[in-house]
């Protein structure tokens, strides 16, 4: 992708053994609707080399990985089972499976995020000013903000 693209999956599945979307600087990606982007294991569906994605809807049963060269992710509506990288990714609704914090400037304002991931974390810096989480995200609040527990999920709000 090298220049703005929207793609309304309408239902429909992309399936890939490898990225689907590259992303490239100047570049923005729009994905909406309901269906399903899918990937291997390792390539997901959608790489970021300095573009913008911005996930409004549908499922990405894959990873939306953010590489070294940077880039944004905005998650506003949808599922996506991995995301994670470098640049700046906000969560402001839809979910994640799993946010992968590696050399990223990830800010969770909204949505769920069932677990996160460290273990490759250098650089990276995670801050949550609201949303429901599948651990206790207390280390990660913004000042002002609380999570409080209730039957396995922790929602946060402001004090």
């Amino acid at each position: 992708v090298y220049k703005n693209t929207v793609i309304y999956l309408n239902g429909h599945t992309v399936t890939t053994d490898n990225d689907a979307f590259d992303v490239y600087d100047g570049a923005t990606l729009t994905v909406s609707g309901e269906g399903t982007m899918t990937g291997d294991e390792y390539y997901g569906p959608i790489q970021v080399w300095g573009g913008t994605v911005n996930l409004l809807g549908g499922t990405v049963d894959g990873n939306v990985f953010v590489d070294e060269e940077g880039g944004t992710v905005h998650l506003s509506g949808g599922y996506v089972k991995d995301l994670g990288g470098a640049g700046e990714i906000v969560v402001s609704d839809g979910q994640v499976a799993t946010l992968l914090i590696t050399n990223a400037a990830v800010t969770v304002t909204g949505g769920t995020v069932s677990v996160i991931d460290m273990e490759w974390c250098e650089n990276g810096t995670l801050t949550i000013t609201g949303g429901t989480f599948g651990f206790d995200p207390t280390d990660y609040l913004a000042e002002g903000y609380t999570a409080t527990e209730a039957d396995g999920i922790w929602t946060v709000t402001a004090n």
